[in-house]
């Protein structure tokens, strides 16, 4: 179980990027408002858990 946690802490924030960028592809087809906001969300999720990790790791080599 332990591994599983591992891989989900590494890979989610790649995993809301691309949720992102396939939502708002797809709801740009449509001119769906929410839906390009959901995604817009999304993409904005994964860049700030990517931009945190990097500080915290960086904080921990000092």
């Amino acid at each position: 179980m332990k591994n599983l946690e591992n891989l989900w802490y590494e890979i989610s924030p790649y995993i809301y990027g691309i949720s992102g960028i396939i939502t708002i592809l797809s709801a740009s087809k449509n001119d769906n408002f929410i839906g390009i906001l959901s995604g817009i969300l999304l993409l904005t999720a994964g860049a700030t858990v990517v931009g945190m990790r990097y500080s915290f790791r960086t904080y921990l080599k000092k």
